[in-house]
């Protein structure tokens, strides 16, 4: 057995719960997080704010400028939302142009907060980039509680149906 065999199936391991394009967690990554997360949360007595965000026409700047700026559309997308949120919060892709992102040690309005930060940033952005186009992010907030008995899969799934209500 080669002794480096443990160390590539760790990397391995770690490489299956990221995003290879942005480098954020992927869906697994983000689940197992989470998890941890929740049970964090629970020995804290602390809420958890869960927010999901979609790049609004990710589909359209492919079709109308290419892929290329499609994939420039995204990592702007990702650093707007690395600004927005802290070094501590789960930022992850869950597919295509959704993401998810979850923060412990949070206040009752951190999700006006944050989502008020993320237009301001979003802002700055459109007002400086040199793209062709405008970025917009259609964002929901929502604040758990960990005592609930909510997985993180149906958090997912709340969050999805909040962003639609938001859109």
């Amino acid at each position: 057995m080669d002794r480096y065999e443990p160390l590539s199936a760790a990397l391995d391991e770690c490489a299956a719960l990221m995003d290879e394009q942005t480098g954020l967690y992927n869906r697994i990554g983000f689940l197992s997080l989470a998890r941890q997360m929740a049970n964090l949360a629970r020995r804290r007595r602390r809420d958890l704010l869960v927010v999901r965000a979609d790049l609004d026409g990710l589909q359209a700047i492919n079709d109308r400028f290419g892929e290329a700026q499609g994939n420039l559309a995204l990592a702007d997308a990702v650093d707007i939302l690395a600004r927005t949120f802290r070094k501590s919060d789960v930022l992850s892709r869950l597919d295509g142009d959704n993401f998810l992102m979850m923060a412990i040690e949070t206040r009752k309005d951190s999700g006006e907060v944050i989502t008020s930060r993320l237009k301001q940033n979003l802002e700055r952005y459109n007002a400086s980039a040199t793209r062709p186009y405008r970025l917009s992010l259609t964002a929901a907030a929502a604040t758990f509680d960990p005592e609930t008995a909510l997985s993180p899969e149906e958090l997912v799934d709340n969050t999805e149906m909040l962003l639609r209500q938001a859109s």
